[in-house]
């Protein structure tokens, strides 16, 4: 690159020392190199400064006109060439020399042509906004994450947020939910509308909760305003879900508290229903609970007294305890035989019946011993048995289907 640019800083420098030259009163360094003619004899000259120079302008713009020509190939790439014609460049004035002029159109001009793509890469130069590509356009906004939360009324008591991150700190599940869920907030929420409602949802929904937070001493404590079976039936749940429990974490513990606690639960809640007469036979013997002879149908024949004993097995009766520590349960029955028209031929009723056992009975039967009189004729008849809970108030009735049959019938085969 050195060696191209030195001739035209020897031309510059000439150019220069040709005006300075030529300026009036400026002594240019070429006027004072001695004349080769002046040496030789002959009639005498006109000076130098009488007589007009006309080779020291033309040579002077000769050496210009060069070294502009020149310094046009350096020009920067976003600066506009001068123009020219095709093949070899314009010389400003006067006739360029033969040199420089045959370089100068020997170098033909370079254009960019329009319809070529933008540059995007630039080297060494100024770069402006409207020469690279447009900046992309910013994405939309996404939603990641949509929370609806209802609007807490006037009389609730805000609860406090579950954290669901946390910075250079401990944080686990549980302390996360007992923050909130879990925490005192819930409780004390559960409790005031429990307290304004004076109702059983309200009440089952605290004792719940507190149940779920492990708070049994809390849990035991059911609310008074509520009667007086709805409230043993509630406190029986919650004894029987804590020992549930337990047993659940402690496989190794023994069971039978927790079974006592749930035969507690189910008395409580078959106190609330009514009486069932699950089982009627007609026995010969009744020995205990579910364990009988049954009569058959030779047994009952028409024209003879008919004894059996009629065994019923009764279930959801109530039981109350008495001053001696026996649990006591009352009972009152009828008996009726229906013919198959509906026509009623025969009743006993037994108004009290009296159970007292140290332990509360879970397997209860009736064994009551009847006569049938002789004179009910052959056929189908229907033993209807109702048995009434005289603790509750509350009654079921059953029926079971028998056969008189006839002494020409039983002789007979038939």
């Amino acid at each position: 690159m050195a060696n191209e640019r030195t001739p035209v800083f020897r031309a510059a420098i000439a150019a220069l020392i040709c005006v300075l030259g030529w300026l009036p009163g400026c002594v240019s360094p070429l006027s004072r190199r001695p004349d080769p003619l002046a040496e030789k004899p002959g009639p005498a000259k006109p000076s130098a400064a009488a007589q007009p120079d006309d080779a020291t302008p033309q040579a002077t713009l000769t050496a210009i006109e060069e070294f502009l020509q020149r310094t046009a190939e350096y020009q920067l790439p976003e600066s506009k060439p001068p123009s020219v014609s095709p093949g070899r460049p314009a010389p400003l004035t006067g006739t360029a020399s033969g040199n420089a002029a045959a370089e100068a159109a020997s170098k033909p001009a370079i254009r960019e042509s329009s319809a070529s793509p933008a540059r995007q890469v630039f080297a060494n130069t100024q770069v402006q906004l409207q020469d690279v590509a447009p900046p992309t356009p910013p994405a939309l906004p996404v939603f990641r994450l949509v929370s609806i939360r209802p609007t807490p009324g006037a009389d609730a008591e805000p609860v406090e947020p579950v954290r669901m991150n946390a910075t250079n700190e401990a944080l686990d599940l549980r302390s996360a939910l007992d923050a909130s869920v879990q925490g005192d907030g819930l409780i004390a929420s559960l409790k005031k509308r429990a307290e304004e409602a004076s109702d059983f949802d309200s009440e089952w929904r605290l004792r719940l909760a507190q149940l779920a937070l492990d708070r049994d001493a809390d849990a035991d404590q059911v609310a008074a305003h509520l009667p007086q079976e709805t409230r043993g039936m509630l406190a029986a749940f919650i004894r029987a879900a804590q020992a549930v429990h337990g047993l659940a974490r402690n496989a190794s513990a023994a069971g039978q508290e927790a079974l006592r606690k749930v035969d507690d639960l189910r008395q409580a809640v078959a106190d609330r229903a009514d009486p069932v007469i699950a089982q009627v036979a007609l026995c010969r013997r009744v020995v205990t609970f579910g364990v009988y002879d049954e009569m058959t149908v030779e047994d009952f024949i028409a024209g003879r007294t008919m004894q059996t004993i009629v065994y019923a097995e009764v279930r959801n009766f109530r039981s109350e305890p008495t001053d001696d520590g026996q649990h006591r349960t009352r009972l009152a029955t009828r008996l009726e035989v229906l013919t198959a028209t509906g026509q009623s031929i025969w009743e006993r009723a037994e108004p009290e019946i009296v159970d007292k056992c140290r332990g509360r009975r879970t397997d209860f039967f009736i064994a009551q011993r009847i006569t049938l009189p002789p004179t009910m004729p052959a056929g189908e008849y229907v033993l209807k048995v109702l048995v009434e809970d005289s603790l509750s108030g509350k009654a079921d009735e059953a029926t079971h289907p028998f056969t008189v049959m006839s002494p020409t019938a039983i002789a007979t085969g038939g």
